[in-house]
């Protein structure tokens, strides 16, 4: 499991690479952040600031195993469905192509 209680991250790297290692996330809701995970289904996000609420999801997947397999494997779903080299490439240079440079 990765806990991720920043209060700011300009795109959010960290969650991309814990999602291709199909490993659990627990995180504040920020931008970026809430850009790439959806809450209860690739990891599970709690309000910004609240300690407490990030404490009780962290023991809540360390109690419930199927719980935290099922999150990683979602979450590896959509590494492999949005976020691998090739995909994110491609998109970047699909990106550049609307450009008519």
């Amino acid at each position: 499991m990765i806990i991720l209680p920043s209060l700011f991250e300009p795109f959010g790297l960290v969650y991309i690479e814990a999602f291709a290692l199909k490993t659990p996330v627990v995180a504040f809701n920020t931008p970026a952040g809430n850009e790439i995970m959806e809450n209860n289904e690739t990891a599970l996000m709690v309000d910004k600031g609240d300690s407490r609420a990030l404490a009780d999801k962290i023991i809540y997947l360390l109690k419930n195993k199927t719980a935290s397999d099922s999150m990683a494997e979602n979450a590896f779903k959509k590494y492999n469905a949005f976020f691998t080299r090739e995909i994110m490439i491609k998109n970047t240079a699909d990106w550049y192509h609307t450009l008519g440079l």
